[in-house]
């Protein structure tokens, strides 16, 4: 199984991908752009896990977990 971690912050989305050893096997990242509005900020998030898992030759089926951290509350 794979585990995915994603750094919500106010400049940049960091996401990493960690094997069953939870060794970063693959990462990548993209500014946060809060002014562009909450959904675009769930497409970012939700394309960079897509991205790792696909690079990786991996499906949806092989992450046991995503774990999402923000810098305090979330504000739509």
């Amino acid at each position: 199984m794979y585990y995915i971690g994603v750094d919500l912050g106010g400049t940049n989305i960091a996401v990493g991908l960690l094997n069953d050893k939870f060794l970063m096997v693959g990462k990548e990242k993209c500014p946060t752009g809060v002014s562009r509005g909450l959904s675009a900020v769930l497409d970012d998030m939700a394309g960079l896990c897509n991205k790792l898992i696909k690079d990786n030759n991996l499906t949806a089926d092989d992450i046991a977990y995503i774990g999402i951290a923000s810098p305090g509350s979330v504000e739509p």
